[in-house]
């Protein structure tokens, strides 16, 4: 599958949210964003069940506003690509495991930050769905088990900040 347009327009992104300072922040969406099996939000959220039987990942965040924003945009970033049903909640379920965990290890972090480690993610995503191997997914989910929380993450800021860097995005 060809992802280029995606991977270009996620770069576009965090081109934007890299020149917003001072008073032009990153555009804020909602307190509130959900879509396959993720719930974006600045709060627990109720985990029971759905009316899909389906439990909600909820991607907890200091900056709600900002990642629902985010979250639109990695949304956007999928409107021509084929067969987003297949892979959506690895896709959405992958960003919010990267948001949760970027949270848990750099309590301090900036709105920017945080975007940035989630777009970083995506982008990630993005290209993984475009090699010749593709994405793995879960066939039949119990509970909104993805591929990705079967994954180690140690996500920190030099961390992100480095990954960037390597794919000729330079961070201050």
């Amino acid at each position: 599958m060809d992802t280029t347009g995606s991977e270009k327009y996620v770069r576009t992104i965090a081109d934007q949210v890299l020149q917003a300072n001072g008073l032009q922040k990153i555009p804020a969406y909602s307190r509130w964003w959900g879509g396959a099996g993720v719930v974006v939000s600045d709060s627990e959220i109720d985990s029971s069940p759905n009316w899909y039987g389906r439990r909600s990942r909820a991607f907890v965040s200091p900056y709600p506003d900002e990642m629902t924003w985010v979250f639109r945009r990695a949304q956007y970033a999928t409107r021509n690509l084929t067969g987003v049903g297949s892979w959506k909640f690895e896709y959405y379920g992958s960003l919010a495991n990267a948001g949760n965990a970027f949270v848990n290890a750099e309590r301090d972090a900036s709105a920017k930050q945080l975007a940035l480690a989630v777009l970083l993610e995506a982008l990630l995503f993005m290209r993984k769905l475009g090699s010749p191997e593709g994405v793995t997914v879960l066939h039949v989910v119990i509970d909104n088990e993805i591929v990705d929380d079967s994954q180690d993450r140690r996500t920190s800021w030099l961390e992100v900040k480095k990954t960037w860097t390597q794919m000729g995005v330079q961070i201050p």
